[in-house]
């Protein structure tokens, strides 16, 4: 049954959100009835990594699958960001699933889990929101996030790119010598829907949320040369100022593939703003899940977009927690037939999924 609490409460529908000629349901609010991964104490911390101090709160799963076949695949894990109790500094880890769990399970994160891929003298991975992808037809896999690469006094937030060809293996993972744009941005997915079923490798794209903190608009960048360099295809997503998603904008995980050749894109939206003085939470909270479908034949073509927001804070450990009312997407698992599961952070305190279906009138 399609379960979705309390929107006919909130915006006077019923259980389905209708754009266009398509819909996308929430089939499983709780796929696990709890958390998959809870934040540790102070005094047993996953790591005493985040700055020296002790790394306490998960936040922003993204999946990673290890196998080169996406679709239908349970063998892979979470990249996480890992923080202190005030979230930050922070640090990037990842936690293989346990196997045969359908990637719901996870044993505790630990030191042995975070990642060290920079070079000799910046190994740690001192970062914030990771995104995962694959790309089949090179065999390899990649992570992005976000490193302060300025100062205290005049920070940075640019996304750097990691890679590897064997991607359970958290010490094969290496960082790009430069971050991806020359500007700051809040928060990057990676995507090849050039690259052919017969093997052939076309251009990359990558969705890129411009901005210091928190996000703006959503833009389409490319890349031609091995994803050295990037030329940006501009903003294909906005914000509404007449519509729920008002304020900002960031991207969730790199577009998955549906049946009919189109993409699903989950984006995230973050109430708190603006950052200085911002204006009072709406009934759904901080921050949302949105969705659009994008035109495989032009990628900046939305075809269809979320008229309410798709999943907020509604559970108990997504209402109360470090940061109140949130629910931030960056990880998705396809399962076939249009459905996937998501990977959610949960008040900046917790992991947790969930599993959605896209439908066509």
């Amino acid at each position: 049954v399609d379960h979705i609490v309390g929107f006919s409460q909130l915006f006077g529908c019923g259980h389905r959100l209708v754009s266009a000629s398509y819909s996308v349901v929430v089939i499983d609010r709780e796929l696990t009835g709890r958390p998959l991964i809870e934040n540790a104490s102070e005094t047993e911390p996953y790591s005493k990594l985040c700055g020296g101090s002790p790394c306490t709160n998960v936040l922003n799963p993204a999946w990673i699958p290890f196998t080169e076949n996406q679709a239908n695949t349970e063998n892979g894990g979470l990249f996480l960001r890992l923080a202190t109790p005030g979230c930050y500094p922070t640090i990037i880890g990842m936690v293989p699933a346990i196997r045969h769990t359908e990637g719901l399970k996870y044993p505790r994160p630990t030191a042995a889990n975070v990642l060290f891929d920079g070079p000799p003298g910046n190994e740690l991975a001192n970062g914030d929101d990771p995104r995962a992808t694959s790309r089949p037809n090179t065999k390899t896999w990649y992570v992005t996030y976000q490193m302060n690469t300025g100062s205290s006094s005049k920070p940075t937030r640019r996304t750097v790119v990691s890679s590897s060809q064997t991607p359970a293996n958290i010490s094969s993972w290496k960082r790009f010598p430069e971050t991806m744009f020359d500007v700051d941005d809040c928060g990057t997915a990676l995507w090849f829907p050039d690259d052919g079923e017969d093997g052939s490798v076309g251009k990359a794209y990558a969705v890129a949320t411009f901005g210091m903190l928190r996000g703006g608009n959503i833009s389409l960048v490319s890349s031609q040369d091995g994803l050295k360099t990037w030329q940006d295809e501009g903003v294909f997503l906005r914000t509404r100022p007449d519509k729920w998603d008002s304020r900002t904008l960031s991207s969730g995980p790199a577009p998955v593939k549906l049946a009919d050749g189109n993409w699903l894109f989950l984006y995230n939206v973050d109430n708190l703003w603006p950052v200085d003085h911002p204006l009072p939470l709406p009934s759904f909270g901080r921050c949302a899940l949105g969705w659009a479908i994008l035109d495989n034949t032009n990628l900046t073509n939305v075809l269809a977009r979320a008229e309410e927001p798709l999943v907020y804070a509604q559970l108990p450990w997504e209402l109360r927690g470090s940061t109140n009312k949130v629910v931030y997407t960056d990880g998705i698992r396809a399962e076939g037939n249009d459905t996937f599961t998501v990977f959610a952070g949960g008040a900046d305190t917790v992991v947790e999924a969930f599993r959605i279906q896209v439908r066509t009138a």
